[in-house]
């Protein structure tokens, strides 16, 4: 089966479900006609929504006599055309009468005039009569019909029936080609761009990350477990030696929620951004590669008059199957806003604990009263708080060196400020005991300016991917307003 044979699939189940009936149209409103002793109720096809470019629109007209029908024995031959003198004026604009159609009538076209020579009828007998007008463009006014009703003594007001014509598919169309020609065609790409590792984080890594120094116990026991952030199998101690189990957590350590955070962004800072979870053998691989294979047939697909049958049926359908990519890419952006809590949070700690070593004293996570907070200097406009934590603690480090501050301040690249402080790490212009208090904070804003890096792809992911197909559903409800 073909993936468009699937797409009609889906159609015509989803299109079966109550969910996606279509609310009814109002029913049209009934004009009444007198002329003489009859009446006639002009109903027409509806004015209330916009008829697609190419239909027609049609118009009922029932026809009565008053009085109270006579029994008639054995089968009444039908009247002659015009017996009666009753007459049906109708005036078209904009459109074309293309068709008449009733028991005993006549019909004589004048131009966009015609007259309709009705049979004759008995008291309390009726008849019906349809119009059918081939609706076309009209920039400026609607397409209209006029129906008059007029007997050898009398006429009546006419009724007034108007119909607009959009190109609801056409228009519906070009809306899609933007939407492909801005990448909704090409979802594939942002996959494979997700699937392998970014450039930018392909350098190794500066500092080493605090989130990998676990407890100096020595483990006698571990088991094999899966690990589902990098959709694999990973080792984790279960039993630790007689007296040498993890000891107790001490005021500024990570928190087990901080850790687990930071264990899977590790997980995805260790491939280089590459996600494992879209991955063709991924959890999501399948489903993202199918729903960008379908949305570029969809989109790529040649216009027809019937392109606006379907659409919220097969847009609810892909949203509803890319709910698992969208929730697992704004689970990503938000772990890289918790990795940036965190490494706000150590680098707070690590200017109390320079600060502390300069005054001759110990320091802990709750002996931070009376220490004022990080004084971001030279952060951009832009308020980059990653930039602004690396310069805060570089200064903090180098205190008496302006030149070493000045020359991190003028780098753009928040790996290539780290490197640099790193450089002077060895090189002695920060010493040691405060090199030391800062390589915890520096290691986590490292991995906040990588888990960065992956958030800009995971945006990406969500607003091309996602945002294609809310596009797409959103161009149904702005042009296919056109009648079925």
């Amino acid at each position: 089966m073909t993936v468009l044979s699937k797409l009609l699939c889906v159609l015509v189940v989803a299109a079966a479900s109550p969910v996606f009936a279509q609310p009814a149209d109002a029913p049209p409103p009934v004009r009444a006609l007198f002329a003489a002793d009859l009446r006639a109720e002009v109903t027409d096809s509806g004015q209330s929504r916009p008829h697609a470019l190419g239909s027609s629109a049609f118009a009922s007209v029932r026809i009565k006599r008053d009085g109270v029908a006579q029994p008639t024995k054995g089968k009444r031959k039908p009247a002659a055309p015009g017996l009666g003198g009753a007459q049906l004026l109708l005036a078209v604009e904009h459109g074309e009468i293309v068709g008449v159609t009733g028991e005993g009538l006549k019909t004589e076209a004048d131009g966009p005039r015609s007259s309709v020579a009705l049979p004759a009828l008995r008291p309390g007998e009726e008849t019906t009569v349809l119009i059918e007008v081939r609706l076309k463009p009209a920039e400026t006014a609607a397409n209209a019909l006029k129906i008059t009703l007029k007997t050898q003594d009398a006429a009546s007001d006419h009724a007034d029936l108007r119909w607009s014509v959009r190109d609801c598919a056409g228009d519906y169309y070009r809306e899609l080609q933007t939407i492909a020609g801005e990448g909704g065609a090409e979802l594939s790409k942002v996959l494979a761009d997700i699937r392998k590792p970014a450039e930018e984080l392909k350098a190794p890594a500066v500092f080493r990350s605090a989130a990998a120094s676990r407890s100096s116990g020595r483990c006698v026991r571990y088991k094999r477990q899966w690990n589902p952030y990098e959709f694999g199998y990973s080792r984790v101690c279960v039993r630790y030696a007689a007296g040498e189990a993890p000891p107790t957590p001490v005021p500024g350590e990570l928190s087990r929620e901080d850790r687990e955070a930071l264990t899977r962004a590790n997980a995805l800072i260790r491939n280089g951004g590459a996600d494992a979870k879209l991955a063709r053998n991924g959890p999501l691989g399948w489903v993202s590669g199918k729903i960008a294979e379908d949305m570029r047939l969809y989109l790529t697909q040649p216009q027809h008059p019937a392109l606006c049958t379907g659409a919220p049926q097969i847009t609810a359908y892909y949203l509803k199957q890319s709910g698992g990519v969208k929730s697992h890419a704004e689970g990503v952006i938000a772990l890289a806003a918790k990795v940036r809590v965190i490494a706000a949070a150590k680098a707070e700690e690590a200017k109390r604990a320079v600060e502390a070593l300069r005054a001759g004293t110990t320091s802990t996570a709750s002996e931070g009263e009376g220490s004022a907070p990080i004084r971001v200097v030279h952060a951009p406009s832009g308020g980059d708080d990653l930039r602004g934590l690396i310069l805060a603690l570089a200064e903090a480090g180098a205190a008496a060196n302006a030149e070493a501050g000045a020359k991190i301040a003028a780098m753009d690249d928040e790996l290539a400020m780290l490197a640099a402080v790193k450089e002077q790490i060895e090189s002695g212009v920060i010493e040691k005991p405060t090199a030391d208090a800062l390589r915890p904070a520096l290691a986590l804003i490292e991995s906040a300016a990588r888990m960065d890096v992956i958030r800009q792809r995971h945006e990406v992911l969500r607003t091309k991917f996602i945002g294609a197909i809310e596009r797409v559903r959103g161009a149904y409800d702005k042009h296919c307003v056109c009648r079925d």
